[in-house]
């Protein structure tokens, strides 16, 4: 069967939560499009067990712990033009071989990093997004997870951005 598919575009009062698939071909998929994931007990977001999610024109904001959190093999997740702020602890936290990319989004005032990529084979790349005001750092990388951040900026720019965060 084909995987399944699922589309939000109102208010989500409950946490988005995508996974567990028996394999690839039965892998959770969404679609979150100008949605208001916000003040949820635990995650805004939850993608794992080879869920993938694209979230585009969406609010995620003041939930309990994470705004958006990946974990697990083949779980990814594209965020294009959110806002992911004010959240209890990460704003985007991904771990355990998942993926994130990030492209124009506002990842600010999260209570600790902005962006947080953790164990080997996971890996985040950021392009054109603002993640600042963040309680710890802007981009957090530890055991291995793999960050790239990069701006669609003049040369100079891109290799002070580059110094400043950092490509691991």
């Amino acid at each position: 069967p084909p995987p399944s598919r699922t589309k939000w575009t109102r208010r989500v009062r409950h946490p988005v939560l995508i996974g567990h698939a028996a394999s690839p071909s039965q892998a959770s998929r969404a679609v979150v499009k100008d949605a208001d994931v916000s003040e949820n007990s635990v995650r805004g977001v939850g993608v794992q067990s080879g869920g993938e999610v694209h979230m585009q024109g969406s609010r995620v904001c003041a939930n309990s712990q994470e705004g958006v959190f990946v974990s697990g093999a083949r779980s990814q997740v594209t965020l294009l033009d959110n806002d992911i702020a004010s959240n209890g602890t990460k704003g985007v936290g991904v771990q355990s071989a998942a993926a994130a990319l990030l492209i124009g989004n506002r990842v600010q005032s999260n209570a600790e990093e902005g962006v947080f990529v953790s164990d080997p084979g996971s890996q985040v790349t950021v392009r054109d997004s603002n993640v600042a005001r963040n309680g710890m750092k802007g981009i957090g990388v530890q055991a291995g997870g793999q960050a790239c951040a990069c701006a669609s900026a003049s040369r100079r720019q891109q290799q002070h951005l580059v110094r400043t965060i950092g490509c691991f």
